[in-house]
């Protein structure tokens, strides 16, 4: 029902429509409104801000993922391991990505 053309029309993001972002990994986690955001994925429409941001640089300092478990780096401690190793690489991933400065040649 979802889309331009339809009988809802194009997406437009409401209060159902709750999302907390991950800076920055990039990641948002979505709260309310799953299947109308995904049908504005789907078809290009609209455009959602975000009811929290968490900005995570600082601990991603200080944490990384060693495969299986999160290690304290100033300590060099095992303080855990993630739920699901998925997360511990895409947290890995994207600490490593943030330590990339942009080329100066970027468009």
């Amino acid at each position: 029902m979802i889309g331009e053309g339809r009988k809802a029309g194009k997406f437009k993001q409401d209060p159902n429509h709750q999302i907390t972002h991950i800076h920055p990994l990039h990641i948002s986690f979505v709260t309310g409104g799953n299947h109308s955001i995904i049908q504005g994925i789907i078809n290009g429409e609209g455009q959602l801000l975000p009811i929290e941001v968490f900005d995570i640089t600082n601990l991603m300092k200080v944490i990384h993922f060693d495969g299986k478990n999160w290690i304290k780096s100033d300590i060099d401690k095992n303080i855990g391991s993630p739920m699901y190793p998925e997360f511990g690489w895409a947290w890995e991933i994207g600490r490593l990505l943030s330590d990339l400065r942009p080329s100066p040649y970027a468009i």
